[in-house]
């Protein structure tokens, strides 16, 4: 293919995969290694046993972590959230769709303004 030699090493990651693998991983530790090749990021949490996709804070990630290592290294790409939206029931699968955007949104503005 043209061009394919000029194509940057890009990555994407999930803090909530690397978290049910690796246990109670420092978030720096991953930034630091992906670094700038980090272009999206899969935001979920977990209780460090199974990978269940919940809403962020609801499970063991310390988010505050989390955001302090993408911002060491510049991260400025895509959030992508991963959510089982049964884990209140098949009833509340547009709530906890709306909830999670809300907890997401509330992060990010505490955050950042």
């Amino acid at each position: 293919m043209p061009g394919c030699g000029k194509m940057k090493r890009k990555i994407g990651f999930s803090i909530g995969a690397l978290q049910k693998k690796y246990g109670d991983i420092k978030a720096l530790e991953i930034a630091s290694q992906i670094g700038a090749d980090a272009v999206d990021f899969s935001i979920d949490d977990n209780d460090t046993f199974t990978d269940q996709h919940k809403i962020p804070m609801t499970g063991t990630i310390n988010w505050n972590d989390v955001f302090d290592a993408l911002d060491e290294i510049g991260y400025s790409g895509v959030y992508n959230m991963e959510l089982n939206l049964r884990h209140f029931g098949n009833d509340f699968l547009i709530e906890t769709a709306e909830f999670a955007v809300k907890v997401m949104k509330n992060i990010l503005f505490e955050r950042y303004g």
